[in-house]
């Protein structure tokens, strides 16, 4: 069984693209899981959940999914002037989705389970087993992950939602975390598509973490095109600073 893992794609296509590619030139996978944060906060919304849904692609729903919701911006909008932007790109992001793919975010599962074989599995979730945005860090201590695993039975957990790569062992569990697919942060501000796989045969278990180049070009090109809440920050963190 082979699995690959994409997380915090972010409304990139041309890094989904280029992991898709990547992912069938090293051999393909049995199961590509998206591990949520799919849209939110890129140029391509629409684009990157047509293509995860014409791959086959599970997925799972991460923070920023769930922004999409009319009660969430209503409350946020409500209470905290702050997250003001967060409002601003949900509702543009909205435009371009469309009902449909809005109702298939606001409808995916908090975790996934994907069975290894020879009686292991794999649990899919975007931040803890316990919250959708509760980080786990790569650096985090072990008590505090003695507490994040309480009650998974799994041999394999993998999140997304830092950002930050991870490939840990603890308690008898393999902590995944791919890194961003799509939407590079500090301190880790490597532009290429980070994803993984995970590989059980034979009651081996093999973890591998990609990176994958591409041109950016093309989705910089759509977030001024379409007038993207905070275009020019976005395209700056692929070394785009020109004024447009």
């Amino acid at each position: 069984m082979r699995i690959a893992l994409l997380a915090d794609l972010h409304g990139n296509l041309a890094a989904l693209e280029a992991a898709l590619a990547d992912i069938a030139a090293t051999g393909g996978a049995d199961r590509i899981l998206a591990l949520g944060d799919l849209a939110m906060l890129g140029p391509q919304p629409a684009e990157v959940i047509d293509r995860l849904r014409s791959a086959g692609t599970d997925a799972i729903q991460g923070n920023t999914d769930t922004w999409y919701g009319e009660d969430f911006q209503s409350h946020v909008a409500e209470q905290d002037e702050r997250m003001a932007w967060v409002v601003s790109i949900a509702r543009w992001a909205r435009t371009l989705l469309g009902e449909d793919r809005v109702a298939y975010m606001l409808a995916l599962p908090f975790s996934l389970r994907c069975d290894l074989g020879g009686g292991e599995s794999l649990l899919a979730v975007h931040g803890s087993p316990r919250r959708i945005d509760e980080p786990i860090m790569p650096d985090a201590p072990g008590d505090l992950l003695d507490e994040l695993l309480v009650g998974v039975d799994s041999s394999v957990l993998a999140f997304g939602h830092t950002h930050r790569a991870m490939f840990r062992r603890h308690g008898g569990v393999t902590l995944v975390n791919p890194g961003t697919l799509g939407n590079p942060i500090p301190p880790d501000l490597d532009m290429r598509a980070g994803y993984g796989l995970v590989t059980a045969e034979g009651g081996r278990l093999e973890v591998t973490l990609r990176r994958v180049a591409y041109d950016p070009a093309p989705a910089i090109a759509a977030a001024f095109e379409r007038k993207m809440p905070g275009a020019a920050a976005w395209a700056a963190k692929f070394g785009d600073t020109a004024e447009r």
